[in-house]
């Protein structure tokens, strides 16, 4: 679904009538867009055709910790983060009494680079403790639980959370609710 756009009025960057951005001339617009509640991945429709007859840019001002870039071949604007929220249910082995287990995971969208961070559940099971988590391939995490008892523990299959945090930001997954994010400034030129 396209962002919804509001154009500013009282400035001078939305003083012009909708027609007038036909005219030829060198053009400014100002104004806020707003986003849904599922996010399609590769950015939410923006064509600004009916203001420009060629746009030369356009940027956002970023807004609770995600950035906005726009893609002029598609006419989309899509969202950035530098973290992503990952859930993933996690079923942990047989973990023999004092020992260890690396557990790996499928976790699409992380990136070796990636810092990740986990929450356990709070349902995990007495004995078993979060030891490290790291991103062990593309796609993949892995985290190592410690059995503290002096018997072996089999987890239950429970959901994690994992935060990836990397240098590059990257698209919002697909499906994401964004409706709460409004008010995102743009301006957008051209003739």
């Amino acid at each position: 679904m396209p962002v919804t756009i509001t154009r500013d009025s009282g400035t001078y960057g939305a003083t012009f009538p909708v027609d007038a951005y036909a005219s030829g001339n060198f053009k400014l617009l100002t104004g806020n867009i707003a986003f849904d509640s599922s996010y399609a991945t590769g950015g939410e429709p923006m064509d600004l055709r009916r203001f420009f007859t060629r746009l030369l840019g356009v940027i956002f001002e970023g807004k609770s910790g995600y950035s906005f870039e726009y893609d002029y071949a598609t006419r989309r604007v899509r969202v950035l983060e530098k973290h992503n929220v990952f859930p993933v249910t996690i079923d942990p082995p047989l973990i023999a009494a004092d020992s260890t287990a690396n557990v790996a995971v499928a976790v699409p969208g992380v990136v070796t680079t990636d810092r990740i961070h986990a929450l356990p559940p709070a349902a995990l099971e007495n004995g078993l403790v979060l030891k490290a988590v790291w991103a062990s391939a593309a796609n993949e995490v892995t985290i190592r639980l410690q059995n503290t008892l002096p018997t072996a523990v089999d987890g239950a299959a429970l959901l994690w959370m994992f935060i990836a945090s990397g240098a590059q930001q990257r698209e919002v997954r697909n499906l994401t609710n964004l409706s709460a994010l409004t008010g995102v400034r743009f301006c957008a030129w051209g003739y």
